[in-house]
């Protein structure tokens, strides 16, 4: 389908149903400059409702939430949840397909008790560049894992804490098919600080 910047800017998307303690707006906004090898969409202004009202709480710019947004038929996606375990909403919005295999990848942003409510994590937006798909959240654990492979017969996952607001890797197991008899390593960090590695044959597969 052929983009239409013009069509894009201007557009506005008003999202009621993601949260319960927020409603959101998001209005696009013209491209930021990008040299000519650069795939670029719009900018996204998203404004922030306490849910129900009017009068926003707050405001963020995304500076290009990916050339999907010029189309006609594009609709915001949207992801709300708790990420870094501290009791309050979070967000990310789908900004792109440029991760491990075409995968989405997500501007996370994070709620704080002082100062802006929200601010873009930096930390938790590069997981998604580098997994495939928006992290999976672990509320009773108050753990996150991402998922990603290297061609056909290599896929790990990786599990990791929230320490000061920040994502810390603690595991990662990794299925690895091309070895000799295909073998499962599992890396874990120890309380020392210190990298434990074990290894063991893959379960048969069924027939």
């Amino acid at each position: 389908m052929a983009q239409n910047p013009r069509a894009a800017e201007g557009r506005t998307f008003d999202l009621r149903d993601a949260s319960t303690k927020y409603d959101f707006r998001i209005a696009l906004l013209p491209p930021a400059p990008k040299s000519e090898d650069e795939a670029s969409g719009p900018g996204g202004a998203i404004t922030v409702f306490a849910k129900g009202q009017t009068i926003p709480i707050h405001q963020l710019i995304v500076e290009d939430i990916g050339p999907a947004a010029f189309e006609e038929s594009y609709e915001p996606e949207l992801t709300v949840g708790d990420f870094d375990f501290d009791g309050e909403e979070d967000f990310a919005l789908h900004v792109a397909d440029d991760g491990p295999y075409g995968s989405p990848t997500y501007a996370v942003f994070v709620h704080r008790a002082k100062g802006d409510p929200f601010i873009l994590s930096k930390a938790l937006t590069e997981l998604t560049q580098e997994s495939m798909g928006f992290f999976d959240v672990d509320a009773t654990k108050r753990r996150i894992r991402t998922s990603s492979k290297s061609g056909c017969c290599i896929h790990w996952q990786s599990d990791y804490m929230i320490v000061g607001g920040e994502p810390r890797r603690i595991r990662t197991e990794t299925q690895d098919a091309l070895s000799d008899g295909c073998q499962i390593i599992v890396e874990t960090l120890s309380k020392d600080g210190k990298w434990k590695r074990a290894t063991r044959p893959c379960p048969p597969q069924e027939e």
